[in-house]
């Protein structure tokens, strides 16, 4: 009997102190912190067909002169006498086919821009801030992916099959390499080096990473009830940061061509075929992030935080204004709407 009236009295207690910490518990949210899925409307990227790379100036003249010589096409225009036969054209682009293939152009291509699914960040807040015009100030961030085709096409070496004179002629006319060479195509995304394993994540092209942190500051519009405050309704603007991964361009792609003239990839025509070489564009994009933007955002949210219980229901969307160049060497856009819904624990 004794051993249950200590038991019985020790419930007593717990429940009691149980229903004081509920009381002395704040009903509406103070502190919180959050996590969230988003959606980021800000880039964009047209498509880009087939921008030349400067790929001769990168090369040793020594390595042009293994390669045919001179790379001035007026002593191969001046071989053309009037009346050629077609086998006479046949031989003579063959002998010159180094020469060709040095001037040939490698050009890189970028489309079909496309938002991943991956989007996902954070936030943390202080809800009682003691000031006229704010109520609440937070800092947020926003991890997002998209991905793009990126192309390099350049001559494989080989001469067009069933060659005939007319197409000859018609690269004097034109200049149009692939009238004479066979051209190949490296596709730069992840898929295509092994790196397919992403799809599970939205990702299988060549990928851009974009970090964002902002800071807000807030004031309730609506509170409903204004002592429980279960729904709010706030907006806000502050300070941004972005920091995103490097989009391949001519100059990109030079500067890893750079690297393996200097590390002894002599043939030009098979470059690209290297997988140390076009492999190590991929993992550039991946490791190396640009110099951060600025900007600013407004916003507007709500919050639904049920009394007593530490969880909360949010939504918020912004309006992002960068104060430069995402990339500065492609337009990417940056102005436009940011959603975020998320949960948050709050106290």
């Amino acid at each position: 009997m004794s051993t249950r009236r200590k038991l019985t009295g020790l419930n007593s207690i717990v429940l009691a102190m149980a229903t004081c910490f509920l009381f002395v518990m704040p009903v509406h949210a103070i502190v919180g912190v959050g996590v969230h899925w988003g959606f980021d409307f800000t880039l964009n990227m047209d498509d880009n067909l087939e921008d030349p790379l400067k790929f001769s100036n990168l090369v040793p003249i020594e390595l042009l002169d293994t390669l045919g010589g001179s790379i001035d096409l007026s002593e191969f225009q001046n071989k053309l006498p009037a009346g050629i036969d077609l086998d006479s054209l046949r031989n003579l682009v063959k002998e010159n086919v180094g020469i060709l293939e040095a001037r040939a152009p490698f050009t890189l291509s970028r489309v079909d821009w496309t938002r991943s699914p991956i989007n996902f960040g954070g936030k943390a807040f202080i809800d009682a801030i003691p000031l006229p015009f704010i109520d609440a100030i937070e800092a947020s961030c926003n991890l997002a992916a998209w991905e793009y085709d990126a192309v390099l096409k350049y001559p494989n070496g080989e001469l067009q099959d069933n060659l005939t004179a007319q197409d000859v002629m018609d690269f004097v006319e034109t200049g149009d390499y692939e009238k004479l060479l066979k051209m190949n195509e490296q596709h730069l995304t992840l898929e295509e080096f092994g790196m397919g394993y992403l799809k599970m994540f939205g990702l299988s092209k060549t990928p851009y990473f974009k970090f964002q942190l902002d800071l807000s500051l807030r004031k309730n519009i609506i509170e409903k009830p204004s002592t429980l405050k279960t729904f709010r309704l706030y907006a806000g603007a502050g300070a941004s940061l972005h920091l995103g991964t490097p989009i391949i361009t001519p100059a990109f792609v030079e500067e890893v061509i750079d690297y393996a003239v200097e590390n002894s990839i002599n043939d030009i025509g098979q470059t690209f075929n290297k997988e140390t070489v076009t492999k190590k564009i991929v993992e550039k994009l991946i490791d190396e992030a640009k110099n951060p933007t600025w900007g600013m955002h407004f916003l507007v949210g709500t919050m639904i935080k049920p009394p007593v219980i530490p969880i909360a229901i949010y939504g918020d969307a912004k309006l992002m204004i960068p104060f430069g160049d995402i990339d500065k060497n492609v337009d990417l856009g940056g102005v436009g709407f940011m959603l975020n819904c998320g949960l948050a624990l709050t106290l």
